[in-house]
């Protein structure tokens, strides 16, 4: 299999600094601002490609963001099975936890994920804790793949209106370790994922999501921009993984 991966990372309009960070199999970015373009063969182990988004609100949401990411970075190539998905993110909520243990100051911190573990052989796997996501681009159409862990939304209230809450989250205060949402995809030449922190999905459509990835040049950076055009309240990480051959 391979792969081409543009990732982007912008800490918004409003925000002083940047709580999310990408993870492009061993490398992770948290910077301020950051574009991508990497290639990747997976021949042996697995490829971790992902979006992590530190809880805006949360005490050093930057700093459980950067724990689980470098975790994801340094331990997914191990991962081949759905349960080995399942240990990253319990690791990682332990790793969190701890933190918070040893730094009374960032207590309450949490991050949400959305990845994709390529494997050299077998159907890739889709994994997914809070509301970032995961959308495959079929025939021009995001198709969700993740699941958001949001409560209901209230009878009455706008389908495009901003859902704040999230249920479960890697960290937080919560003792018990998140479950990822699992799915297992079938990818071949020419198919196409979306992984994004919520500061896309909140600031812009997804008929012009659609619309701009009608065009082959644009890359992350180019949806990076589309949700600061649109308010740019949040920081917004958006990858887009292509497979080529």
């Amino acid at each position: 299999m391979l792969v081409t991966v543009s990732g982007a990372t912008d800490v918004g309009l409003e925000r002083a600094h940047n709580e999310d960070a990408l993870v492009l199999d061993g490398f992770v970015s948290t910077s301020r601002h950051a574009h991508l373009e990497v290639a990747l063969a997976p021949t042996r182990g697995s490829t971790v490609i992902a979006v992590v988004d530190g809880m805006g609100g949360h005490a050093a949401g930057d700093r459980a963001s950067r724990l689980v990411a470098h975790l994801l970075a340094d331990a997914g190539p191990s991962a081949v099975t759905p349960d080995d998905v399942t240990g990253l993110i319990v690791d990682a909520h332990g790793a969190v936890r701890a933190e918070m243990a040893a730094l009374p100051s960032t207590a309450g911190m949490g991050a949400t994920v959305a990845g994709v573990l390529l494997r050299a052989e077998g159907p890739s796997l889709v994994f997914n804790v809070g509301d970032s996501r995961v959308y495959e681009i079929i025939d021009g159409c995001l198709v969700q793949i993740s699941v958001d862990d949001s409560p209901p939304r209230p009878a009455g209230m706008p389908e495009d209106a901003r859902m704040v809450l999230i249920t479960q989250a890697i960290g937080t205060n919560r003792a018990e370790a998140p479950t990822p949402h699992l799915h297992a995809v079938d990818l071949a030449v020419g198919s196409r994922l979306l992984l994004c922190s919520d500061g896309l999905t909140d600031y812009a459509s997804l008929d012009r999501i659609e619309e701009l990835l009608a065009d082959p040049a644009t890359d992350a950076s180019t949806l990076c921009e589309l949700a600061c055009a649109g308010g740019g309240g949040d920081n917004v990480s958006v990858v887009l993984v292509t497979v080529t051959g």
